[in-house]
């Protein structure tokens, strides 16, 4: 080894200052570039991952000011208790946008049994498909309603860690009465998600619910809306990829594409041989990878992690291609085998540690462990 590294060094010496400036320009120029992009797009993703706890919050926070808006106006309101128990995501589409999903809903007040609340509430952004009540209790010391409800809800996924992506699924039941009628009390203690759902490629990271304030700008003139405030009862589950397989199954092709084209150029470098001809192959396998996760996201999907890996590979591809394009170049114009050899050899190192720093990064940087 100690031999070999110094023939390696006796050869770089010998080389003219010219041929050391080409190298010196190409190495830094894969070096930077590869760099900067990896970095920048480790950040998006690793901005993304963080900010879930953010949005997680906002999502269970009521808005403090219009809090104080309605505490006149609920004065008078029934103090309704209401709670969810989720026993099943039925169906997770993020190329359609939605989720469907069974679970149970209560509602407990005293007094105003006309109120009868099972009946009179919608789902935010939801079509529901079945209610069967299951309790229906009304007396002069309580009144409670328990029904189990199908439903599927319309969700906007964020997929910029996709495949190893995480999803706050939100949704949110809107009782037809105003704010001076009824007051939205969550059941937090009660209210879960059965700890033994399964989601085929998901596990549960978190539950929780909370009421929220909404003020509506617009009544539809009508006559009989005379306070624009309602509280709804939010209930939020956020699910976590449970394994890298999908991952893989998006990238394979991709991985067989990069170890074909360092083979090409591993080649190109320790034998005369031109294998350009090889390099179609590697691009038709990069576009195949493509389209494998692709065709599992909506049309209109954020720039992400599934865009990343492939930009990254074709980049690899391309330099690997210029690469080889270089070498070849040397041997016939130059005719210089000592320089084509630690050009080449100086390249092949070069784009395989920024693919393995790749293959590290960007795992590390999209996935919550």
């Amino acid at each position: 080894m100690t031999k070999d590294k110094s023939n390696i060094k006796k050869q770089f010496q010998s080389l003219s200052p010219e041929k050391r400036k080409q190298l010196l320009i190409w190495f830094l120029f894969f070096l930077i570039s590869g760099t900067l992009f990896l970095g920048y797009t480790c950040h998006i993703l690793w901005q993304d991952k963080r900010y879930e706890d953010t949005y997680w919050e906002e999502a269970l926070q009521d808005d403090s000011a219009l809090l104080k808006e309605i505490e006149t106006i609920s004065s008078d309101a029934v103090p309704v208790t209401a709670g969810t128990y989720v026993e099943n995501i039925r169906a997770l589409s993020i190329r359609e946008n939605s989720f469907r999903l069974t679970f149970n809903l209560w509602f407990s007040w005293k007094g105003s049994p006309e109120l009868d609340m099972i009946h009179h509430f919608r789902i935010y952004k939801g079509n529901i498909h079945n209610i069967e009540i299951l309790e229906n209790i009304n007396s002069e010391d309580v009144n409670y309603q328990l029904a189990r409800i199908d439903a599927t809800i319309s969700k906007d996924y964020w997929t910029v860690r996709f495949p190893l992506e995480s999803y706050q699924l939100h949704f949110y039941i809107e009782p037809d009465r105003t704010a001076d009628q009824v007051r939205i009390q969550a059941d937090t203690e009660n209210s879960l998600v059965l700890p033994v759902m399964t989601l085929n490629g998901f596990e549960l990271s978190r539950s929780g619910v909370s009421v929220r304030t909404i003020k509506y700008d617009n009544l539809r003139n009508n006559p009989a809306a005379t306070v624009p405030y309602t509280q709804e009862l939010c209930t939020s589950i956020e699910i976590n990829r449970d394994s890298f397989g999908l991952y893989l199954k998006c990238f394979i092709a991709l991985l067989g594409t990069l170890i074909w084209i360092f083979i090409t150029l591993f080649i190109c470098t320790y034998h005369r041989i031109d294998p350009l001809r090889l390099i179609p192959t590697a691009l038709f396998g990069a576009v195949t990878n493509i389209m494998v996760g692709a065709n599992m996201l909506p049309d209109s999907m954020e720039a992400g992690l599934l865009e990343f890996v492939n930009t990254g590979g074709i980049l690899i591809i391309l330099a690997g291609t210029l690469s080889v394009v270089k070498i070849n170049r040397i041997r016939s114009h130059d005719q210089d085998d000592t320089f084509a050899f630690i050009f080449g050899r100086t390249m092949f190192f070069t784009l395989l540690i920024l693919t393995i720093i790749g293959a590290i990064a960007y795992p590390l940087a999209a996935y919550r462990f």
